[in-house]
């Protein structure tokens, strides 16, 4: 969904649905989408009805064409300054704020990115965190700027340390992302060390204690 989206020209903007009905409401109101993208799993229910809404899973693609949207199909030329996503603050300090970023700065971090860390085609980045917030930005396009493989990790599999070394290591997962916190539980679950795979970790989101760096480099060849 998210990616038809950018590539549609249009600007995302995800929703936990299993946050509270007011806040999703209040975003709803605020964002004011033309239509709401949902799975049959996610039994997401718009309040009020009053806004379109798609289930994707339900949906017979078969007969599209899998060609690239061009310029013509959209309502309008793709600029820089478009905004790609908008997410909303947690709302502890009140109502919830939408933060809407272009395209031109996400596609500048990411090319950045892919330069910076030589991704290529033959990495496999982990998507682990949730759409709502913006660590899952560089998860989810990662691996498209860069012609590599993107791992989906299920559901709440992010709060299971074991979950995710198993998965990496199936996998072959070469790029993580991840907030130091979590970085010490896979290590402690890893007996320190990460599936031998992983070629870099990004560690993200919190101050990276020097204690949790030194444990990591002291019995893993992977960049920090």
């Amino acid at each position: 969904g998210m990616y038809a989206v950018a590539k549609a020209g249009g600007a995302y903007v995800p929703v936990d649905p299993e946050q509270p009905a007011e806040r999703t409401g209040y975003i709803l109101e605020v964002a004011a989408p033309v239509v709401v993208l949902t799975t049959e799993r996610d039994g997401f229910e718009v309040p009020g009805e009053t806004i379109p809404m798609i289930t994707l899973d339900t949906l017979a693609l078969d007969e599209l064409s899998g060609a690239p949207i061009g310029d013509a199909e959209r309502r309008a030329p793709l600029r820089a300054s478009n905004t790609a996503y908008v997410i909303f603050t947690s709302g502890s300090t009140g109502r919830p704020k939408g933060v809407a970023v272009p395209h031109g700065a996400v596609v500048n971090q990411l090319v950045w990115k892919r330069a910076e860390y030589a991704l290529g085609a033959d990495d496999a980045v982990l998507l682990k965190t949730a759409a709502t917030f913006d660590l899952s930005v560089w998860e989810f396009w990662s691996a498209l700027v860069s012609g590599g493989r993107l791992v989906i990790a299920a559901p709440d599999g992010h709060r299971d340390p074991g979950y995710l070394n198993a998965l990496m290591a199936e996998q072959s997962v070469t790029t993580l992302h991840v907030v130091p916190s979590m970085l010490e539980t896979l290590l402690v679950d890893g007996e320190d060390r990460l599936p031998a795979a992983v070629r870099r970790v990004l560690a993200i989101g919190e101050a990276l204690p020097a204690a949790t760096a030194g444990r990591f480099l002291a019995r893993n060849a992977a960049r920090l």
